[in-house]
């Protein structure tokens, strides 16, 4: 899968649920909560043409981010996600998809310093209602792209998405956004 330089881009490995790392998936293994139906996410940012910087991570895995195909065909990134544990109470998903999650009870996200599904695992332990997680790679423009940042460089960042509800493999089907 390719994508062009004005989307976000996923190696997305790790995706897991909570039970009754591509893209890994988790599910917890024990019941949780309802989710927080009045809980929202944040509206548009600012205006396309200011060029604002956009935060990125450090790149510390050395991830090929010069074109759109580098990324999503990274052998760094599917060698960290094949080696990454499984937490203990959740059960993997699926792994090595380029996709991230798309399903209903979005309970927000957080951007890890390094890729570990114990970071994000403790994230959604400490949400309510947090039934599972994904954690991937995602290619981001450093710059919002706009009429004055027409083709921004690329930047990387390690997402830990909260999931409401049990995730599953067919839910994988968001493979990022033009901005």
């Amino acid at each position: 899968m390719a994508c062009p330089t004005d989307r976000d881009c996923f190696t997305s490995w790790t995706t897991t649920t909570r039970m009754p790392s591509d893209c890994d998936s988790f599910v917890r293994q024990t019941d949780a909560p309802a989710p927080n139906p009045t809980q929202s996410t944040p509206g548009p940012g600012p205006s396309d043409d200011q060029c604002l910087a956009i935060p990125v991570s450090d790149n510390i895995y050395n991830i090929p981010l010069d074109s759109a195909y580098s990324f999503t065909t990274s052998e760094a990134a599917f060698n960290i996600s094949n080696e990454a544990p499984t937490p203990i109470d959740y059960k993997l998903v699926f792994k090595s998809k380029m996709t991230s999650i798309k399903t209903s009870a979005y309970l927000g996200d957080r951007t890890l310093s390094i890729y570990d599904p114990f970071l994000c695992a403790n994230e959604c332990d400490n949400i309510r209602g947090c039934v599972g997680f994904n954690l991937f790679f995602e290619r981001d423009p450093v710059l919002q792209p706009g009429p004055y940042c027409e083709n921004p460089s690329a930047g990387i960042n390690i997402k830990c998405t909260l999931w409401g509800n049990m995730l599953d493999a067919s839910m994988a089907v968001y493979s990022g956004e033009t901005k």
